[in-house]
């Protein structure tokens, strides 16, 4: 796992990323922030059309804040912008500003009565949002063009990422083998051609229950190759049943039991 991880080609991988992808793009949780990311995704001077698009799409939402304060002040209303990924911009004003949204002057337009907020807005708000798309739309498909070459390039070394995939794969596997070793108090099983178990646990269940009793199972081919459980309903014989198929499964994946 080392050697692999310390494949050259790891490097050329990440400079190549490093090239054409901002190191601080990341996933964002509001709407207007995830567009920002996806618009900065690529870094400035890959393109030189992309680099004139954002300062379009820089420039339109400034007109658009402009707009709304413009507003605010020419009305006397704290009106505040918001963004929505299928209306683009629109204009927010609390309920206690206002008594009855009839009062609004008639330049505010598809008006929506929320719970602690009224939403509208206005014909240029509309005019500048449709813009915005437009240049949302450039932004995109060149961007993409660009992380296409960039996936072009990148998959040329796809044997090292599928090589580096595994070999972290199955890092994870021996860690979590490890950790629940330490963490319950397991053992290295031994293998012959008799089926042992002493003090078994089922590893799943002994969580949940607060007090689960340890059993043993024997199972030897020249004495006991099948064996008979009996008992009432709900008295635990799927239960032991299962644990010892489970602990055989475990067994043989390389994890202790």
């Amino acid at each position: 796992v080392k050697e692999i991880c310390q494949n050259d080609a790891i490097e050329n991988i990440r400079e190549l990323i490093s090239t054409y992808i901002n190191d601080d793009c990341t996933w964002a949780s509001t709407n207007l922030d995830l567009q920002n990311q996806r618009s900065y995704a690529v870094k400035s001077g890959a393109n030189g059309l992309l680099d004139v698009s954002r300062q379009i799409y820089k420039g339109i939402i400034d007109d658009i804040i402009n707009e709304i304060e413009s507003l605010s002040q020419r009305h006397s209303l704290n009106l505040k912008h918001s963004y929505d990924s299928t209306r683009g911009f629109f204009i927010k004003l609390k309920r206690q500003g206002i008594s009855d949204i009839s009062e609004l002057a008639p330049v505010f337009i598809n008006k929506v009565v929320k719970k602690n907020y009224v939403e509208f807005t206005t014909l240029q708000i509309t005019k500048l949002n449709a813009r915005l798309d437009e240049v949302m739309s450039e932004i995109m498909l060149i961007s993409e063009q660009i992380v296409r070459e960039l996936l072009k390039e990148i998959v040329k070394k796809i044997s090292v990422l599928f090589m580096i995939a595994e070999a972290v794969s199955i890092l994870d596997l021996l860690s979590c083998f490890a950790y629940n070793s330490a963490e319950n108090n397991y053992c290295i099983p031994e293998f012959s051609n008799k089926m042992v178990f002493k003090s078994a646990r089922h590893p799943i269940l002994e969580k949940f229950l607060k007090t689960f009793i340890p059993n043993d199972t024997v199972s030897i081919k020249e004495s006991s190759a099948i064996q008979i459980i009996t008992g009432c309903n709900a008295s635990g014989k799927s239960v032991y049943l299962k644990q010892i198929a489970i602990l055989n499964i475990m067994a043989q994946m390389g994890s202790p039991v």
